[in-house]
């Protein structure tokens, strides 16, 4: 049986499907900064996986959505948001590519992006409907706080050796 999908419900699906991009398109700029900077290499490409890994959680929640297993948290982004933020980190690709970049600034930049994604609670699209849905919110928020750390760490230890 085949249900008819409303303009609503459309627009909805959109906007997750845009999470799920923004994610992918920061993975690809940290995958930029493993190339940059070799001798960091692990780091960023560690990073990079787990974004990947955060997208395709955010396409199971779609897929979800879209079973009608769980809800939409209408209190959440307007697409222009996720689209600014996706933007920037288009700008952020290029800059890095073009060579316009220095490790500290590559790593400011990552830890303004994981604060933003914390402070903004990117991750409760959804609603957290059930005990299955809070654990995998608990979880990306969780990866994200840990992002923020090593990133953190790693700017002091840099400063610090220098």
């Amino acid at each position: 049986m085949h249900m008819e999908i409303g303009p609503l419900k459309q627009s909805q699906i959109e906007t997750i499907e845009l999470m799920a991009r923004n994610e992918e398109t920061l993975a690809s700029l940290y995958n930029i900064y493993a190339k940059k900077f070799p001798e960091h290499e692990f780091f960023w490409s560690d990073l990079s996986k787990d974004e990947t890994s955060h997208a395709n959680w955010i396409r199971l929640f779609l897929e979800k959505f879209k079973q009608g297993e769980i809800t939409y948290n209408k209190n959440r982004f307007k697409k222009e948001a996720i689209k600014t933020f996706t933007e920037y980190l288009e700008k952020n690709i290029g800059k890095a590519k073009s060579g316009e970049i220095n490790i500290i600034g590559a790593l400011s930049i990552a830890l303004d992006i994981e604060k933003a994604l914390i402070e903004k609670d990117f991750f409760e699209i959804m609603e957290k409907d059930s005990e299955s849905m809070q654990q995998t919110f608990a979880s990306l928020e969780s990866a994200t706080k840990i992002h923020r750390d090593k990133v953190a760490s790693l700017i002091d230890s840099l400063k610090n050796s220098s």
